[in-house]
């Protein structure tokens, strides 16, 4: 073989070496944006995960405080039972519009 040959075989291989790597940072690098989008998008999914979270977790804590604080289960006969007879002794009874 004479030496242009050779050159212009080897001249061919590393053109087409350079342009199997330009074909493959083109791969990569269109799929550089989906990538990026994709992990953005897990960011706020996990935000916003943790914030709904957050908001239960306050949400129950303001519900015990609540039910700490209810008269519900207090026992409400004798307050009933000082009515009638606050009514009674005002003179109302027990049915006043009679």
């Amino acid at each position: 073989m004479n030496a242009p040959a050779i050159t212009i075989v080897l001249i061919a291989a590393l053109f087409l070496i350079s342009i199997n790597d330009a074909y493959v940072l083109k791969r990569k690098s269109s799929n550089a944006p989906i990538e990026i989008q994709m992990y953005e998008y897990l960011q706020v999914v996990k935000q916003e995960n943790l914030i709904s979270q957050r908001r239960k977790q306050l949400e129950n804590e303001l519900l015990e405080r609540l039910n700490e604080k209810s008269t519900s289960n207090d026992n409400n006969d004798d307050d009933y039972g000082r009515l009638l007879v606050r009514r009674k002794v005002v003179g109302l009874g027990d049915n006043p519009f009679k």
